[in-house]
């Protein structure tokens, strides 16, 4: 079976010190980091997702001291050829491990392999987003925003983010950029959810902002957004108290 030391010497041979320096400034302080850079992360991942075995062992044993190490657990995960279960087991594993945005979406980003199995996939989504950990929603929002992002599960997805508690920087962040990208791929239904949301006014802001800026939406839609803009930022309790309503009526 790979070992951990094996595992880190073939890390330690593609290190890049001036980038280590470089990515730590972008991560929790204290990261520990060998600095492998992504795309050879990725290779790794499949090179080792070759041998199912062998790797699903190392994933039960894996050390988490570095930030790499972490990283390619999560790329192995998306990289292995296993049925449905099997992975989410492996993810649900995995989930506390996720303590910083890098590692949550590019994880989010290797699991493609799931896509054909959104309706499978949905209820344990929902539960991530139910979690107290934030990463662990972070990761559902992220999943949402990568894989349902569409006419059929947009009302679902948008109610679901109306849903969150919480009140972590990185989680409403995720948030924010999942509604802007529903924005662009289902503009109607978004739309009609947006004035009413329940979304806090910094989320929602940051929403809003983020659509503006997407060289995909019409100068139109930007003409409106920035409206929603200036009526959140002139009553930024707007949104609780229309959806209140709304939710009476």
């Amino acid at each position: 079976m790979l070992t951990n030391e094996e595992l880190r010497t073939m890390l330690y041979q593609q290190a890049d010190k001036k980038y280590a320096a470089f990515s730590g400034k972008l991560l929790p302080p204290g990261t520990r980091l060998i600095g492998v850079r992504l795309p050879a992360l990725r290779c790794l991942a499949r090179q080792l997702a070759a041998d199912r075995a062998e790797v699903i062992g190392w994933l039960s044993q894996a050390s988490d001291d570095f930030f790499e190490e972490r990283m390619l657990q999560g790329l192995v995960i998306g990289a292995l050829y296993v049925e449905f279960f099997t992975r989410i087991g492996l993810i649900r594993s995995f989930l506390p491990k996720i303590d910083n945005w890098s590692i949550c979406d590019s994880c989010c980003a290797s699991l493609k392999c799931l896509r054909p199995d959104r309706e499978q996939l949905w209820p344990f989504l929902m539960e991530c987003l139910a979690s107290p950990a934030p990463y662990t929603q972070r990761f559902a929002v992220v999943m949402l925003l990568d894989h349902y992002a569409d006419k059929e599960y947009a009302p679902k997805a948008l109610a679901a983010f109306d849903a969150i508690q919480t009140g972590h920087y990185y989680v409403k962040m995720a948030i924010a950029w999942a509604v802007s990208v529903y924005f662009i791929k289902a503009p109607d239904i978004t739309r009609r959810w947006l004035p009413g949301c329940r979304l806090d006014a910094f989320t929602r802001t940051k929403a809003l902002q983020k659509a503006i800026e997407s060289y995909r939406v019409t100068n139109e839609d930007k003409v409106w957004l920035r409206v929603q803009k200036h009526r959140l930022s002139s009553h930024p309790g707007a949104s609780h108290a229309q959806s209140d309503t709304a939710a009476g009526s």
